[in-house]
């Protein structure tokens, strides 16, 4: 067994480096999803948010935040988190299939200039994303995809109103923590147009 100082100090280090890489190469990226998401919000219109695999839990703090606050007070901003709920799976799974859990989600709660923010995870799941960027444009909404080292073909389905959030990492805990200090800055940014100051 190694050190346990060396595992974290490794650990910590390798954080370090992938949050300063991030932040050098996705600012002019994260400033459009911002005002992306901005405009969507001024517009009445709201965003789902959706992650595949163990990143829905982060697509549902994302929605917590913008519906509740992320640092200050302020109004409610209208966010949905797409239900990785057993129930609900399990619903859709029984009159279709697991890869439409959430393009049934988008068809149904998606309008016509609202955000489908998806946060990418492993290449397992790529069917079940392909199908909900598709049925977002299908209902005319913009889709905004975070993913990691590998985009797989969902890449390819995006077009010109829609944002990409490259994160260059291969590890999924790493993404996990990269993609975390992305939402904050996020946060941020969206209170920062919506209501000014600091914070």
């Amino acid at each position: 067994m190694s050190d346990p100082a060396t595992t974290i100090t490794a650990s910590f280090a390798a954080h370090i480096e992938d949050i300063s890489t991030l932040a050098v190469n996705i600012t002019d990226a994260l400033a459009e999803t911002s005002e992306v998401m901005v405009h969507a919000l001024l517009s009445d219109k709201k965003v789902l948010c959706a992650g595949s695999g163990r990143f829905s839990a982060l697509a549902e703090i994302f929605a917590s935040q913008l519906v509740t606050h992320y640092e200050r007070e302020r109004p409610g901003l209208p966010a949905v988190a797409l239900s990785a709920s057993g129930c609900l799976l399990n619903a859709i799974s029984e009159s279709s299939q697991y890869a439409e859990s959430l393009a049934r989600q988008v068809s149904t709660l998606g309008s016509s200039g609202d955000i489908l923010f998806l946060l990418a995870g492993t290449a397992r799941d790529a069917d079940i994303l392909i199908r909900a960027v598709r049925a977002a444009h299908e209902r005319d909404l913009t889709v905004i995809l975070c993913h990691g080292a590998n985009p797989h073909n969902v890449l390819s389905l995006l077009g010109t109103q829609d944002v990409e959030l490259a994160v260059p990492c291969a590890n999924p805990a790493r993404l996990m923590e990269s993609y975390l200090v992305l939402l904050n800055c996020l946060c941020e940014l969206i209170d920062q147009f919506l209501f000014g100051g600091e914070g």
